[in-house]
């Protein structure tokens, strides 16, 4: 009798065990998702400055300058040059501008995981896609990628194009923000369901600026900046980056083709006395193609008076354009005004890569 209770007791035990086992956390098992931990930098997230000028100044950066949210950003998957995935349930972490910021969500893993390229692109929705039908929504966008299946990278870039109109009021940043590019490079990552890297961003556009002598005369004030020959539209990522320089700055423009004879825009700045800066952006260009002049309106000692300049070189993305207005009185009392322009490049946080 005692014996067969010992049995009963220890059968018990066991079942008692299995199921204390059944309720156990377990691992999940291979759902035939790969996680994305994805860093990303945005050009100019440092929140300092650009390269240094030559004549010592700066050009600093503003938070709507490095401006993305979750609801108008992309990752889209690309082996081998094609179009395979998009990563989807995106969630964008740490504050609007930002040095650093990641970017999490899945994909369907390939059948192997070799020659795996993550680009990412940000602030489409506010920049009506030209040829997409629902370009005003997140998933509208999504769709269209989704249809681009087995396209080459250069075949998705030429679907993407923004249209620019810079009349009064539509090119707000703090409203609308720059598009951007960015891509991790073709890698391999052998830690089954789980990418881990990092990648800077470039803004599909470039700025122009103006900038005042501090020891103007005080009867000189900058009264108007009208832009001839504007583009209309730009690429929202470069076609390639053969041309991207050693110092990681595009050296070329994309511009897409039959985008027009160019635009008249016409900024007034409020205060005239100072600097006019971060205001004015503009779509790559072509100068031997579409000419750009700029003419600049000034008053000098209660007189209205202009200047008209040449913009001597393409507009390349991602570029600051400053021009350094100067105001000085010569020894026989004759003021002098000159304008000379420098380019520079917007900086860029290199995160480096933390890749398995």
């Amino acid at each position: 009798m005692k014996r067969w209770l010992l049995h009963i007791l220890i059968s018990l035990a066991c079942m008692w065990l299995s199921s204390c086992q059944n309720d156990v956390m377990m691992p999940d098992e291979d759902n035939g998702k790969v996680e994305v931990h994805l860093e990303i930098a945005i050009a100019g997230g440092d929140g300092t400055t650009s390269r240094g000028f030559e004549d010592g100044g700066t050009d600093p950066d503003t938070d709507d300058q490095k401006s993305m949210t979750k609801d108008d950003v992309f990752v889209l998957v690309f082996q081998n040059d094609r179009l395979i995935d998009q990563v989807k349930g995106l969630e964008l972490s740490g504050n609007d501008g930002s040095a650093t910021r990641e970017l999490t969500g899945v994909f369907t893993q390939p059948a192997n995981t070799s020659n795996i390229e993550l680009v990412v692109l940000a602030n489409l929705v506010q920049n009506n896609l030209k040829g997409i039908t629902d370009n005003s929504t997140l998933a509208g966008i999504q769709a269209a990628i989704d249809s681009w299946s087995g396209f080459t990278k250069e075949q998705v870039y030429q679907n993407l194009i923004y249209q620019y109109d810079a009349s009064l009021g539509n090119w707000a940043i703090g409203a609308r923000r720059i598009p951007m590019w960015g891509t991790t490079g073709e890698q391999d990552f052998t830690k089954a369901n789980h990418l881990e890297t990092s990648c800077n961003l470039h803004r599909a556009v470039a700025k122009l600026g103006f900038r005042i002598n501090n020891d103007a005369p005080a009867s000189f004030a900058l009264t108007r900046v009208t832009i001839k020959g504007a583009m209309n539209e730009g690429y929202c990522a470069p076609l390639n980056t053969n041309n991207l320089g050693t110092d990681y700055y595009f050296t070329s423009p994309f511009v897409p083709p039959y985008s027009g004879e160019g635009q008249t825009i016409t900024y007034t700045p409020g205060n005239g006395t100072g600097s006019y800066e971060n205001q004015i952006y503009l779509p790559e260009q072509v100068i031997s193609s579409v000419p750009l002049t700029i003419e600049i309106g000034y008053s000098l000692n209660a007189t209205a008076k202009s200047k008209t300049v040449n913009f001597n070189e393409n507009v390349i993305r991602n570029h600051s354009y400053i021009y350094n207005i100067t105001i000085k009185e010569d020894l026989s009392g004759n003021i002098k005004t000159d304008i000379l322009s420098t380019v520079e490049g917007w900086n860029y946080v290199d995160v480096g890569s933390d890749y398995e």
